[in-house]
């Protein structure tokens, strides 16, 4: 009989440490989860804040357009849309634009709310070896509306600086 007893408290005993076991790793589980959901929803927000520059600094056509206005909030569209001029095409006048994302910057403001902030350059070339580059620096407020959807919600861009990217030097 005294066996069946130090058996079962040596039992009970590694049942305990195992259930403090599970339960510290079930924790971690979860932290790691929660931390994967943020940084989903991160990457996320930020692919929408890329896409949105390259489509707003992009020569304007109503496929353009209709993205515009997918990925942005009725406040973000009042003022892309405010000016509702006809802009010339500049592909037709002979200079080409394209635009390279240089670096982002993120800051959670909370669940559904974040700011962030992308330097970009935008080449124009003009033709004949001629060139120029511009830097901007766009800083956007995203929202989310709770089931993983990400809109830009306003922004403001600034440039940074311009360069003559003559090729005949």
């Amino acid at each position: 009989m005294n066996k069946t007893y130090i058996y079962m408290s040596i039992l009970a005993v590694c049942l305990t440490f195992s259930l403090i076991g599970n339960m510290t790793q079930f924790n971690k589980i979860n932290e790691l989860e929660h931390k994967i959901k943020k940084l989903t929803e991160q990457d996320k927000a930020q692919a929408i804040a890329k896409q949105f520059v390259l489509t707003l600094m992009d020569t304007p056509t109503p496929e353009n357009e209709k993205k515009l206005r997918s990925i942005t909030t009725q406040k973000a569209q009042q003022k892309i849309f405010a000016n509702d001029m006809d802009l010339e095409d500049e592909s037709t006048n002979g200079i080409k634009q394209r635009v390279t994302i240089e670096k982002t910057y993120f800051n959670r403001l909370s669940l559904d709310h974040v700011n962030i902030l992308i330097q970009f350059r935008v080449y124009h070339d003009i033709g004949n070896g001629q060139s120029t580059a511009s830097m901007y620096e766009m800083n956007m407020n995203l929202t989310s509306d709770g089931q993983g959807v990400w809109k830009v919600d306003s922004y403001d861009f600034e440039i940074q600086n311009e360069e003559n990217l003559d090729e005949s030097r």
